[in-house]
C-alpha cells in the first residue's frame, strides 16, 4: 500500500467504530493499492467494487460469564457494549440450571458440566460475576474452582475511568465507570469497584473485596482480602485494613481494623459480636 493511501486510511479510520465499516474492497489507483472508506465522494470514480453486506470486525477472544442473576447480566451489558469480546453466554452450576432460565438476556445459560471442558481447550475467558455474598467468598469459591481447571479470566475497566498506567490490576476484576486509580495503587484479583470510587495512591488492595458507590481510600492504604466497603465510606491515609473488614454505608473510618469485624459510623467504631460473613446484603 502506498504510503499517501495508508495515511488517508488510518486518518479516516479514526472517525468511524469498528461497526460503522462495511468490508472494505481493495482498490488499485496509479499502481498502489488503497481503501476506500465511507464518506469520499471524490474517490466514488475510482471504486471497482464496494461492498455493504457484512460489518467489518477483528478476531475477538470468546468470553463466557459464569452467573445469570443480575450482576451477571451487568457485567454482560458492559462486556458487549464495549464489543472487546465475542460474548457467547452465561455459565451455572448444574445444581441450580433447573430454576433458571435457558437464556438470558438472549444468550444462552449453559450448564458448567457441558461446558467447563470448551472452557479449557479453547483458552476462552470467563468472568465470574457473583456479588458480596458470605462477603465475597461465594465468588471466590467459585474462582478458585475454575482457577484449578485451568480457565483463564477477563478484566473489565471502564472506558470511563482512569486508571493509572502506574498502576496494576489483577484477573476477574471490574472497574465500572468514574472509578479512579491513581499512581502507585495496585487492585488483586477478583475485586469489584462499582461506580465511582476513588483509590488513593500507592495503596494496595488484596483479593476478592466489593466496593460499592463512591467509596474513597486515601492513599498508603493497605486492604486485605474478603472486605467490603459501603457507598460513601471514606477511609483516611495509611490504614490497615485487616481481612474480613465490613465497613458500612457513610462510615468514616479513621483507624485500622481487626479481622472479620464490622465498622459504623462517623467516626467508624467496632460492632462487637456481629459476624460480617452473616450479614446479608440487598
Amino acid at each position: 500500500m502506498g504510503g499517501i493511501a495508508l495515511q488517508e486510511f488510518l486518518w479516516w479510520q479514526q472517525y468511524f467504530s469498528r461497526s460503522d465499516w462495511c468490508a472494505i474492497e481493495l482498490i488499485w489507483m496509479d499502481n498502489s493499492a488503497c481503501f476506500q472508506p465511507f464518506g469520499k465522494p471524490e474517490l466514488l470514480p475510482f471504486i471497482l467494487f464496494f461492498t455493504t453486506c457484512s460489518p467489518y470486525t477483528p478476531s475477538m477472544e470468546s468470553l463466557y460469564i459464569f452467573g445469570a442473576g443480575e450482576f451477571a447480566q451487568i457485567a454482560c451489558s458492559y462486556f458487549t457494549e464495549e464489543g472487546k469480546y465475542d460474548f457467547k453466554g452465561f455459565v451455572i452450576d448444574d445444581e441450580i440450571a433447573e430454576s433458571t432460565h435457558i437464556t438470558v438476556m438472549g444468550f444462552q445459560v449453559h450448564k458448567y458440566s457441558e461446558i467447563v471442558n470448551k472452557l479449557i481447550e479453547t483458552k476462552t475467558k470467563v468472568f465470574v460475576a457473583i456479588s458480596a455474598t458470605q462477603m465475597n467468598k461465594s465468588r471466590a469459591n467459585v474462582y478458585f474452582r475454575l482457577k484449578a481447571e485451568g480457565c483463564r479470566f477477563a478484566t473489565y475497566i471502564s472506558p470511563m475511568a482512569f486508571v493509572s498506567k502506574h498502576a496494576s490490576i489483577g484477573e476477574n476484576v471490574f472497574i465500572f465507570e468514574e472509578n479512579v486509580v491513581q499512581f502507585g495503587a495496585s487492585i488483586a484479583n477478583n475485586t469489584i469497584l462499582w461506580s465511582g470510587n476513588h483509590i488513593g495512591h500507592q495503596s494496595k488492595i488484596g483479593s476478592h473485596n466489593f466496593f460499592s458507590s463512591h467509596v474513597v481510600v486515601s492513599g498508603f492504604c493497605s486492604i486485605g482480602d474478603y472486605c467490603y466497603f459501603g457507598v460513601n465510606a471514606t477511609l483516611v491515609d495509611h490504614l490497615n485494613i485487616a481481612s474480613g473488614t465490613l465497613l458500612g454505608a457513610g462510615s468514616l473510618l479513621l483507624g485500622n481494623t481487626e479481622n472479620d469485624s464490622v465498622y459504623i459510623g462517623s467516626p467508624a467504631k467496632k460492632l462487637s459480636g456481629r459476624d460480617p460473613y452473616k450479614v446479608v446484603f440487598k
